[in-house]
């Protein structure tokens, strides 16, 4: 299980939670930008809080080339987490979730995840075949990385890793979204399918270390648990820009409360990206 720290800096969560209202949008179907959010080798670096204390250190970043998966052009896209400080010597957290995006449909087509916690390893890889509504799950060693057995799993269509999901949410275009929306998003994780909502409340201004920013505020919903408080605990905000960067997580959980902050930013090699 991801640690609290990893999961606020990811976003896109296996929520599930009943609403039937009209507000409620397939997220595959809405507007997306005229320009990608984020470019080849584009870096973020976060810094995570529990409380007072300075407990970890998370980086995004899309890789400086295109690769080629399945035959697709592809973003290779990464986040990587680790503890710091007191945390460190509490847990020693070095984990690393990684996707490969096609540049045109925003696909993923391969997503793998290296976790060290502790005395806890976990490596895998998830090879996404689309055209046949399937995914094939690789069990690897958690020293050597050999591979030690496959599953393959069904997937409904316009599914999405915890990366590629996060990355699309960038993509959207928020000025053609109204206030109070729902939006619904297929994902794949942990061997199983969700059906993820986050809701889009409107904008703020968000102060940071850049500076005060203009903000999309984004609230994922999600049914009552023993980690979070309850009525919408988690609050994220995106630059109100083209950009769409991730500035800040709150959270509000049963003991204290966590929050990600963003620290740098660099935008890679150009300052926008033409949608192919």
């Amino acid at each position: 299980m991801m640690p609290v720290f990893w999961t606020l800096i990811l976003l896109i969560l296996p929520f599930n939670h009943p609403d039937s209202t009209s507000r409620v949008k397939d997220g595959s179907s809405l507007p997306l930008s005229e320009v990608v959010a984020y470019d080849l080798g584009e870096r973020i670096t976060y810094r995570v809080h529990y409380g007072f204390i300075n407990a970890g250190e998370a980086v995004m970043r899309v890789d400086n080339q295109v690769d080629y998966v399945n035959g697709r052009p592809c973003y290779k896209m990464e986040v990587t987490g680790r503890t710091v400080g007191f945390w460190r010597k509490v847990v020693r957290i070095e984990d690393k979730w990684g996707s490969f995006v096609d540049t045109a449909t925003f696909a993923p087509q391969r997503f793998y995840m290296d976790i060290q916690e502790a005395n806890h390893r976990h490596k895998e890889v998830l090879k996404f075949h689309h055209e046949m509504d399937s995914v094939t799950l690789e069990k690897l060693d958690k020293h050597t990385g050999v591979l030690k057995g496959q599953e393959n799993y069904f997937i409904p269509n316009a599914v999405h890793d915890i990366i590629s999901g996060f990355y699309y949410l960038r993509n959207i275009d928020f000025s053609q979204v109204p206030e109070g929306t729902i939006m619904e998003f297929n994902g794949f994780f942990d061997k199983k399918n969700y059906r993820m909502r986050i809701r889009f409340d409107g904008r703020t201004t968000v102060k940071t270390d850049m500076g005060k920013k203009k903000a999309l505020i984004l609230v994922p919903v999600m049914p009552d648990n023993e980690t979070f408080e309850k009525d919408s605990p988690i609050t994220a905000y995106l630059s109100d820009d083209e950009h769409k960067i991730p500035i800040k997580v709150k959270a509000r959980l049963v003991v204290g409360s966590a929050e990600v902050t963003i620290k740098k930013y660099y935008p890679g090699r150009n300052k926008v990206f033409a949608k192919p």
